[in-house]
């Protein structure tokens, strides 16, 4: 059995982890959101090739992340029962939004990868 005073050390954890996550998706989102936009030659240009959807793609993403970050604090903070089984789901769903979050706004224009 673990004493009540241990109870909380281990919720700082998952809240480590989510903001370890949560930093590293922002860093890459916004690092992608800088590449060269390269877009089709053709008259007029694609609404969507400007530098300006990138950063607006970049944005959402930010939130969708900095939001589900929220959610892994208030479950490891409220959650008692099961609290296992919604942390992994929320870090889970934490980390796939940071990964989708960078491909969406690389892919969102067109890239040019820098050497």
């Amino acid at each position: 059995m673990s004493s009540p005073r241990s109870a909380p050390r281990y919720r700082w954890v998952p809240i480590v982890l989510g903001t370890l996550v949560t930093v590293a998706s922002l860093a890459a989102i916004w690092w992608a959101e800088g590449f060269d936009v390269v877009c089709p030659a053709v008259y007029p240009a694609d609404p969507s090739c400007t530098a300006e959807y990138r950063r607006t793609t970049a944005l959402v993403s930010s939130a969708v992340v900095l939001g589900l970050w929220g959610v892994v604090v208030a479950v490891a903070w409220r959650a008692r029962r099961a609290r296992g089984v919604l942390l992994v789901v929320s870090l889970v769903a934490l980390l796939l939004a940071g990964l989708l979050g960078y491909s969406v706004t690389l892919s969102s224009t067109g890239f040019a990868h820098p050497v």
